[in-house]
Parts: structure tokens; C-alpha cells; sequence
């Protein structure tokens, strides 16, 4: 058999061991980094702080919609939890992201011990924790927010090894409470806890029934009693939409993105799993108990990381648990190797194996490689949030920020809901046969909506450039950051960009003719002199008006502009859209007004067209006139809509 000098080996070891420890100090550094940025890494970032903020204060979040919070549909131990560390450290991105990095460090030393164990050496393990902590940027540079992920993978592989190295019921208890824990902060742990715990009863032939019938009871204990206390939201907004949601075609997504990136740990886990299976009497049920355990919590991992794929709205993220099972088997099929390295058998079985489960190892690492440099915010980046919050805080009134949490709160201002727990629900295909279900789901929609229509807020803040939610809100001015500044270094590329402001008269009302926040509506043909009103310039004056589709009675209060105790204009005709309303005979310099009906038929669901046009202008103009002042010819002293 091919047998490899052992000084290949040693280099091979030196190599892997300086990558494995080269990622883990790259990881720090990138966290320490961004531990401390004040804005978002990712554009939902900020809605997990926004929910621990609100448990921080005392709110329950699992409660019926209202506008200021609809709950993250993840479980609430990563959000209590921040919220205690936030009483400690102050709110913001701090607490929560310094969870993830330590979860995501202890995962890693679990890792590396848990292998350790399965073999002669530490290799196997910091292999195994090396591939993990590489695995960084593939799974959406995740490991260090402020999100629910890394605790989640932490307690599920703690709950995992306690339960597997437990020998007396109190570690059986400890590890069924830890596998509770990790459902309550990331559902997926139910299907790895249905199928690893079927498994590990048969193989261990239910010596260990008190760790699964631990994990039952708290669970399912504190599922009834949070459910209960919430009446029924809390199961709606954890479970109810997140199985809901709309399932996608391409089924080998996963497949594509996985493959590609870690087939060297693929075919380190492979092996495992063959020997796995070659060292077990399957008819006989000869079977043993860690190494199914292992190849049954390594596999899980992987089938529901694959899981996540098949739904609409996943990134990159959803292959931590894929890389953390790669991770996992790869290092135990390297253990598996050197445990067959035995002085009587080296001589005859060769080295080879072991030689190439290194080298897989260290192109394993080398196909990771990331710039870490791309993973952190730029000077720009803060700049830009400093600049936004600045512009928020000028901002009179109450302002929805739609896509990005937390910065309300950095402005002094009220937070309000994010729009991804809003689109978890609204886009939970629910039947209407669950007639529970589907009702939450509109009393949700009709929460918002109504809360819209109501026009609440005085600004909303968008992120496509120029859209607006007509007729209640209209854009007012483009905000994107110049160039990509202030793009989240993960996630999707969302960011503020289009500040809309309530229509004064969506739903009828006095249109606020001097108040320059509306200049904008004003669209043509318009001078603004003084306080008292909106003078109008020849030969045509414009307003561009959204309003909900009902009937109106329009009342328009004018007054001429006079020189010498004559009108500068004779008549003035008035329309709407393309229809002629009525006409103004300007006999004297007295203020008129006109009413006339707007029919529902005539109002558009896009912009409308308010028009006046002036008829026997006249354009002199004395020296000591200001030339703004003869351009004007009519003063509106009111616009108004008035409901029928």
C-alpha cells in the first residue's frame, strides 16, 4: 500500500491547523469590527433589536397586531435574552450581535472538542471547527448578527454532545432542556429533534427515553403556555406563517450553492458515513450508537438546511446548519482515518488515506477563502447613516422607516413595525378553510391598511427611488445615498431611498396652500409671495392631486390681483383632468368662490389634474412694481375636497 513520508504529513497538518486558526482570527477581527458599527449589517438587523427593544420595555410581542410591533416569526429566546443584555450594556446593535459571536465561538469549541474526542488527536477538530468558522461569508456572513442563527446552532450542538456523552439521567435532562431552548429560538430545531431523537432511541435501544421525554415536556410545555398566554398569536406568527409560505420550483438551489463550495468536506463525510454503515450489522441492529448519532445529527443538519431552500424569501444564510453538519462529518471521517493509523496495521494499510483526508481539508479551507475586507461597513457607510438619522430627526411628526428598524430609535422618535414580519404574514398562503388562521392573517392586513388609510404617519421612508403609497402618501424627494453607501455588506441591497409625506387631501380636506412642504403638488404656473395664499401666474396654472376614488364637492376661494382697482386678469376657466368645471368673470377685486361636484367617475387612481387658465391678462408693469408681483394674477385663498 502507498505510504506517504511523514514529513508530508506534518506539512499537510501545519497547513491545515495555520488556515483553521487563520479563519477563526479573521472572524474576530471582522466581528470585533462590526460589533461596534451603530447601523445595520443587514437589512432586517434592525427589526430584531426593534422587538428587543420593545421586550426590554416591558411589551409582550406575541400579542394582537398593532402598528408598533408584528413580531419577528422566529421563537423569543434571542430576543429576551438581548433584551436583558441590552439593560446591561445599553440598546443597540451591541447586546444582540455579541450574543451571535460568542455562540458562534462556542459552537466552534464544541466542535473542536467534540471531535477531538473521536480521535487521537486534536486535528480532526480544528479541521472540523476551521471548515465551520470558514464557512462564514458562504452562509451570508451571518455568524456575528444580530440574529437569531448562531445561539440557535449553539444550543442545538450543545444540547446534541451532552446528550450523546450523557451517562446519568441529569445530563439527559440538561441536554433535553438545551433542545427545547434551541426550538424556542429557531423552529428548525423540531425537525431535527423528530427524526435525531428517533434514532438515537433505537440505537441506544431507549436508555436514554428521559432525554427525549424531557425535550417533549418543556416543550410542548412552554409552546401551550406562551400560545396560551398570547391567545393563539404566538403559534400564528411562529408556525402558522412560516409553514404557509409559497414553495419554489428549482428544488436542487441548494444543491448548486452547497456542492460547489464544500464538495471536499462532501466526500470527508461521505467516507464517514460509508465506514459508518460498514461497521454495522443493520439485520442484526448491531448498530453503534455515537457513530449513527453522528451521521444522524450531521445528516439532519444538511436535509434541513435543504428545507430552507424550498421556500421563497431564503439567502444565503439558511446554510449555517448545512455547513455546521459538513463541518461536523467531515472531521469525524478524518478521526475515522486516523483511528485506523494503528502501529500494527500502518505498515500494511498504508497512509494514503490519511494523506488525502488532509489534503481534501486544506482544499477545503482554500475553496472558503472570503476578502474580509468586502464584509465590513466603509467610512462612507457610517456617514451616511449619521446623515439619515440627522435628516429623521428633522422630520416633524411620526415617521414609519418601512425596511430598516432602529433607526427611529436613534433619532429620538418611535419605532413602528418592519415590513419583513408584515411580508412573513402577508405572504403565508393560508387556506380559508382554517378559518382561525386566515382571520389573523386579515385582521393583520387589515391592521395595516387601515392604519395607512388613516394616514398616521406623517412620513414613510421607502427604498425604491420616486414611489409612494398614492393617494395616501406622496413622493417628496429621492434620499438614496450616493453611490452604494450605505448598502448592507449582507443581505439584500435595501436602503432608504424615497421620503413620501401624507397627502393633505387623500381623503378630501383643505389643501395647506402655504406650507412649503407641498410646493411639490403645486406644478406648474405658481408664485408663493406671502402667508395668506398661493398666487397663480398666466396663462395656466397646475396642481397634481391624488385622492381616494369617491365623490367630492370641490370649493375654490379666489381673489384677483388688482392695480388701480382693476383686476390684472378678466376670467379664468377651471377643469379637471380633461373636463371643463366652470368659469371666473373678475369684475372687480373682491374674493369669489365656486363650488362644483367631482363625481367619483372622474377622480383617477392615478395623479389628477387640477387646471386654471387666464383669459385678458394684463402684462404692465409699473417701475416701481416688484416684477414677482405683476407676474401674479389670482391669489387661491382655499382649495378644498369635501366628501359627499
Amino acid at each position: 500500500m502507498i505510504r506517504f513520508p511523514e514529513s508530508i504529513i506534518k506539512i499537510f497538518v501545519l497547513i491545515l491547523s495555520f488556515l483553521a486558526f487563520g479563519y477563526a482570527f479573521v472572524f474576530l477581527v471582522v466581528a470585533t469590527i462590526r460589533l461596534i458599527y451603530p447601523f445595520e449589517l443587514e437589512w432586517i438587523e434592525g427589526a430584531y433589536v426593534d422587538q428587543a427593544l420593545r421586550i426590554a420595555q416591558g411589551y409582550f410581542p406575541y400579542s394582537p397586531p398593532n402598528i408598533f410591533l408584528i413580531p419577528i416569526s422566529k421563537t423569543p429566546v434571542f430576543f429576551y435574552l438581548s433584551a436583558g443584555l441590552m439593560k446591561v450594556l445599553g440598546t443597540g446593535f451591541l447586546a444582540p450581535r455579541l450574543i451571535s459571536i460568542l455562540s458562534t465561538v462556542g459552537t466552534c469549541g464544541l466542535l473542536l472538542w467534540a471531535v477531538k474526542l473521536e480521535s487521537r488527536s486534536w486535528i480532526p477538530g480544528i479541521m472540523a471547527a476551521g471548515i465551520y468558522i470558514a464557512s462564514y461569508r458562504l452562509s451570508g456572513a451571518w455568524m456575528d448578527l444580530a440574529k437569531t442563527d448562531s445561539l440557535f446552532l449553539l444550543l442545538l450542538l450543545a444540547a446534541f454532545i451532552i446528550g450523546q456523552r450523557a451517562q446519568r439521567w441529569p445530563a439527559w435532562v440538561l441536554s433535553g432542556i438545551l433542545f427545547a431552548l434551541a426550538y424556542f429560538t429557531k423552529q428548525l430545531a423540531l425537525p431535527i429533534v423528530l427524526i435525531l431523537g428517533g434514532v438515537s432511541l433505537v440505537v441506544r435501544r431507549g436508555r436514554n427515553w428521559i432525554q427525549w421525554i424531557t425535550t417533549l415536556v418543556v416543550g410542548i410545555g412552554l409552546f401551550w403556555g406562551i400560545d396560551y398566554l398570547s391567545q393563539g398569536w404566538f403559534s400564528f406568527y411562529t408556525l402558522e406563517t412560516g409553514t404557509s409560505h409559497t414553495r419554489v420550483v428549482d428544488i436542487g438551489l441548494f444543491w448548486k450553492k452547497l456542492l460547489p463550495a464544500m464538495w471536499p468536506a462532501f466526500i470527508l463525510a461521505v467516507y464517514y458515513a460509508w465506514s459508518v454503515f460498514r461497521q454495522s450489522n443493520l439485520f442484526k441492529l448491531e448498530l453503534r450508537p455515537g457513530d449513527w448519532e453522528n451521521l444522524a445529527f450531521g445528516g439532519i443538519l444538511v436535509i434541513t438546511s435543504w428545507s430552507i431552500f424550498l421556500k421563497v424569501w431564503t439567502y444565503d444564510n439558511g446554510l449555517m446548519m448545512a455547513a455546521l453538519g459538513m463541518a461536523l462529518l467531515s472531521g469525524l471521517g478524518l478521526a475515522k482515518l486516523e483511528r485506523c493509523l494503528l502501529p500494527a496495521t500502518t505498515a500494511q494499510t498504508g497512509n494514503a488515506g490519511h494523506t488525502a483526508a488532509l489534503l481534501l481539508g486544506i482544499i477545503q479551507l482554500a475553496i472558503l477563502i472570503y476578502n474580509p475586507v468586502e464584509q465590513i461597513p466603509a467610512q462612507k457607510d457610517k456617514a451616511a447613516g449619521e446623515a439619515f438619522v440627522g435628516r429623521l430627526e428633522r422630520l416633524f411628526g411620526e415617521v414609519l422607516v418601512f425596511n430598516h428598524g432602529f433607526y427611529s430609535h436613534l433619532a429620538g422618535k418611535q419605532t413602528y413595525l418592519h415590513s419583513a414580519p408584515f411580508s412573513d404574514v402577508l405572504g403565508a398562503n393560508i387556506p380559508k378553510t382554517d378559518i382561525e388562521n386566515y382571520q389573523r392573517r386579515q385582521a393583520v392586513i387589515d391592521m395595516f391598511d387601515q392604519t395607512i388609510a388613516d394616514q398616521y404617519f406623517n412620513w414613510i421612508i421607502l427604498d425604491d427611488p420616486k414611489t409612494s403609497w398614492t393617494p395616501y402618501y406622496l413622493f417628496f424627494e429621492d434620499i438614496t445615498p450616493k453611490g452604494n453607501a450605505l448598502t448592507p455588506v449582507t443581505g439584500a441591497s435595501a436602503r432608504p431611498a424615497s421620503l413620501t409625506v401624507k397627502n393633505p387631501v387623500a381623503r378630501g380636506g383643505e389643501m395647506p396652500l402655504t406650507d412649503p412642504t407641498f410646493d411639490f403638488v403645486f406644478s406648474q404656473g405658481w408664485l408663493k409671495l406671502d402667508d395668506d395664499g398661493r398666487w397663480a401666474m398666466g396663462p395656466r396654472a397646475e396642481l397634481e392631486l391624488f385622492l381616494e376614488r369617491e365623490g367630492y364637492e370641490l370649493e375654490i376661494t379666489v381673489k384677483p390681483n388688482c392695480k388701480n382697482d382693476h383686476s390684472r386678469v378678466e376670467k379664468m376657466n377651471y377643469g379637471w383632468n380633461e373636463h371643463l368645471l366652470g368659469e371666473v368673470q373678475f369684475n372687480s377685486c373682491e374674493s369669489q368662490s365656486m363650488t362644483v361636484d367631482l363625481p367619483k367617475k372622474l377622480i383617477r387612481k392615478n395623479a389628477n389634474n387640477l387646471w386654471f387658465e387666464f383669459e385678458g391678462v394684463n402684462d404692465e408693469q409699473s417701475a416701481s412694481e416688484p416684477e414677482a408681483l405683476s407676474q401674479a394674477l389670482v391669489e387661491f385663498k382655499k382649495i378644498a375636497f369635501f366628501p359627499e
